[in-house]
């Protein structure tokens, strides 16, 4: 039978939002099953057991019922309260005792901790995490194993997630998406000088305190430099919203530039207030990622600096050969639009594909006009010097000939009617042949 304990428990639960009625009643039969089979368990490990409720949830519930049996699941950490919950586990508040702060901690569901990937997979998250030192991104802390939980502990964030600020506010002015922005930009540069990419940027994975900075946070989808056997397990895709299209075709061909079209596509819905791609299934909103072009932003959100468009076409180009190179080139540009210097390429009309590929053609063009110029020219080069050598070669051919010539008259006292009518006749023939060279007008001379 239940204890008045396992009841107490059972209220707060449903109190406090963390299980229905029905859940509760459902357990509660269940664990009168086992007492008449002779196994007596409380209500509190029914529901863990059962996968039913979470072993974090569950001391949360036991502290705030008053209820002090069993330890804590963490040892040296105290759980207050449940941040956010996903397909691998909760986060919550936790309290860190020795070192006397408030972090944020992740736990593995208790059913997944069988399954050797998924322990590896936070096992890696919070190995990168702590390769990362960077004021835009929320610092690893400790991880480790404890009665059977896998958790990871990291530093908690007073504020909330860019998703709940844009729910709460709307589109964001200009200017402070863009300062939003840069800082996540910095932040994407320092993780991918150290071989990390985050593959899954969205406005949930953004936290933003009550100052207004902003720390990227959740890499449990992120891939090292010798990730490929992990990425491979799953082949995650990441948020099909705002997954770039290369990733979306094989999550092992993520690079930074793909986190570069990921926080595109989040610059685009913190301006208009939509994501870029939506559709009611994955695979119609996969679609639209791959094959089609989102609505103009500056057709949804007009007040909008054409600056800032082009900044953000080009960081969600569809062919990434087409996208900012690296962190450092968004940097430059988002540095030079603070200061008022950017200017919008002449030619550039919204579609920075067609954009980039007109302007590569144009360079072609004017490379192969080039080669030709060059062509034309060395062949003209070439005639003249074989007209050149040609007419010097009639010249040494033509002297030669005279001096034969010059040299059967022999004496001058000598010369007869007959000798000097040949000599006549040949010079006549000579001046005919060599026409126009200089040797046939020194010999009329």
């Amino acid at each position: 039978m239940p204890t008045n304990d396992d009841l107490l428990f059972a209220e707060h639960a449903v109190r406090g939002g963390f299980l229905s009625r029905e859940e509760v009643e459902e357990t509660l039969a269940v664990q009168r099953r086992m007492d008449e089979m002779g196994v007596h368990d409380s209500l509190r490990n029914v529901l863990v057991n059962r996968g039913v409720l979470r072993e974090g949830d569950a001391a949360i519930i036991s502290r705030q019922a008053g209820l002090h049996a069993g330890r804590e699941p963490i040892p040296g950490y105290t759980l207050e309260a449940r941040l956010g919950t996903g397909a691998m586990g909760s986060v919550y508040k936790a309290w860190q005792k020795g070192m006397k702060r408030h972090v944020a901690v992740k736990i593995l569901r208790r059913d997944l901790t069988s399954d050797p990937r998924q322990v590896e997979r936070l096992r890696r998250e919070a190995e990168l995490v702590g390769k990362l030192d960077h004021p835009n991104i929320v610092r690893g802390l400790d991880s480790g194993e404890s009665e059977g939980l896998v958790w990871f502990a990291m530093e908690y964030v007073e504020g909330e997630t860019l998703r709940e600020r844009m729910t709460r506010l709307g589109p964001m002015p200009a200017d402070e998406a863009v300062r939003i922005v840069t800082s996540l930009v910095e932040a994407v540069a320092h993780a991918s000088s150290q071989g990390v990419v985050h593959r899954d940027i969205k406005p949930g994975n953004v936290l933003v305190d009550r100052s207004g900075v902003a720390r990227l946070a959740d890499y449990g989808l992120a891939k090292g430099q010798s990730d490929d056997a992990l990425t491979q397990i799953d082949a995650t895709l990441g948020t099909p919203q705002y997954v770039a299209p290369e990733q979306a075709r094989n999550p092992r061909d993520a690079d930074v530039r793909s986190d570069i079209y990921s926080l595109g596509a989040t610059f685009y819905a913190m301006l208009t207030g939509r994501p870029p791609f939506d559709g009611e299934t994955i695979t119609q909103t996969l679609t639209k990622v791959l094959y089609e072009r989102p609505a103009p932003l500056r057709q949804l959100a007009p007040q909008v600096p054409e600056t800032v468009a082009y900044v953000v076409e080009r960081m969600m180009a569809k062919d990434r050969r087409h996208r900012y190179a690296s962190p450092e080139e968004v940097l430059a540009d988002l540095r030079s639009l603070e200061a008022g210097r950017l200017s919008v390429p002449s030619g550039f009309s919204g579609d920075i594909g067609a954009f980039v590929e007109g302007r590569r053609r144009r360079r072609a063009w004017i490379a192969a006009a080039g080669v030709v110029a060059a062509g034309t020219a060395a062949a003209f080069a070439a005639k003249s010097w074989q007209d050149r050598e040609y007419a010097s070669r009639r010249e040494r051919n033509a002297a030669t000939a005279l001096a034969s010539i010059r040299a059967k008259a022999g004496p001058e006292e000598a010369s007869t009617g007959a000798t000097v009518s040949a000599l006549s006749a040949e010079l006549a023939a000579f001046a005919a042949e060599h026409e126009g060279t200089r040797a046939a007008a020194d010999g009329a001379a």
